[in-house]
């Protein structure tokens, strides 16, 4: 049996699962995830852009837990967790377990208009082939690179960015399409309300996010630096022109700058494949590569063509047709 979380759920979810897989997302990185807090939120009527579902059968318990994504028809999964019913049972996860925990939440985005479901998952994870027959698809890689202390060594070059400010989510997204695969960005859906920073924190996360002119141009950006901030980390995602890669090394370090007096603790960077040169510029600023992630989405809706006719022409019989039209509808998704 498969259902929404009920108040009575809050005192199995204080236990420690016995497997349990926590998403690298920006956000979750940056949070530290509490599953009972995050199912008590569930349950507050103003509180509906996080859901948390139960599995409840054959003397096991499972969980699946996301959230909607900001200014957009995405949604995150966040948390899956396995658990024995009876104290002291002993048992190993059954994959079955998460695959209907994770086609029940799939059913349940696909009813509620979200068009992507994201899922980041560590590029080693014994899980991926569940995700894999659900649909999931791959669609990038990207390394985790971390420091302990947001900490800039004296007399490194430093390069000043500027806030982000109102005007500018549309030049990010222009600078995001000019350097990302086509692939990356049509799997991705980002327009430029993406880009838009949340007014309060989110999830218990703040986000900041600095930018760099071309010429002293603020509609052509050089390279755009965000940060989400939060009680357990701050996470660090960059986007530069090809052209300029050169300042990477300066911009990274402007955001340790300012990281420095806002945060003491784990700094992470995510560094997408396409940015992959840049690691020698992460080892020479002290950051460690301690993993890769694979990006997978589930897409929720298709492509409909729909042909538009026109009546025929007096004194012809060919009807003329105009070019078809792309549009998404949401459809029960394909599992």
């Amino acid at each position: 049996m498969i259902r929404p979380v009920r108040l009575v759920d809050s005192l199995e979810l204080r236990r420690a699962p016995y497997t349990y897989m926590l998403l690298g997302s920006e956000q979750v990185l940056a949070g530290s995830h509490r599953p009972m807090s995050f199912a008590l939120r569930c349950l507050l009527p103003f509180a509906q852009d996080r859901h948390t579902l139960v599995y409840h059968e054959r003397g096991l318990r499972g969980y699946v837990q996301g959230w909607y994504r900001l200014n957009s028809a995405d949604a995150d999964l966040v948390y899956l967790a396995s658990q024995p019913f009876r104290r002291g049972m002993r048992q190993p996860t059954d994959p079955d377990v998460w695959y209907r925990l994770l086609e029940a939440f799939v059913v349940r985005m696909g009813s509620r208009n979200i068009e992507r479901v994201f899922a980041p998952l560590a590029s080693n994870s014994p899980y991926l082939e569940v995700f894999r027959q659900l649909g999931f698809q791959s669609y990038a890689t990207r390394q985790v690179w971390r420091t302990l202390t947001p900490e800039v060594a004296e007399g490194s070059s430093i390069i000043v960015l500027r806030p982000q400010q109102r005007r500018d989510p549309l030049a990010i997204q222009r600078l995001y399409e000019a350097i990302t695969p086509a692939t990356v960005v049509r799997y991705e859906g980002r327009t430029s309300r993406s880009w838009q920073l949340p007014v309060v924190a989110r999830h218990g996360v703040r986000q900041r996010s600095w930018v760099l002119g071309r010429d002293g141009r603020d509609d052509i950006l050089r390279a755009a630096l965000h940060v989400w901030l939060g009680p357990h980390a701050a996470v660090m995602s960059l986007l530069i022109d090809p052209a300029e890669q050169r300042l990477a090394s300066s911009v990274i370090r402007f955001g340790m700058s300012q990281l420095a007096n806002a945060h003491q603790g784990v700094v992470y960077l995510l560094l997408p494949e396409y940015h992959g040169e840049l690691h020698h510029n992460l080892e020479e600023i002290g950051f460690e590569h301690i993993g890769d992630q694979r990006l997978t989405v589930k897409e929720l809706t298709v492509p409909l063509r729909n042909p538009l006719l026109r009546p025929v022409l007096e004194g012809t019989r060919e009807s003329v047709v105009k070019p078809s039209l792309s549009s998404s509808v949401r459809s029960e998704p394909s599992i």
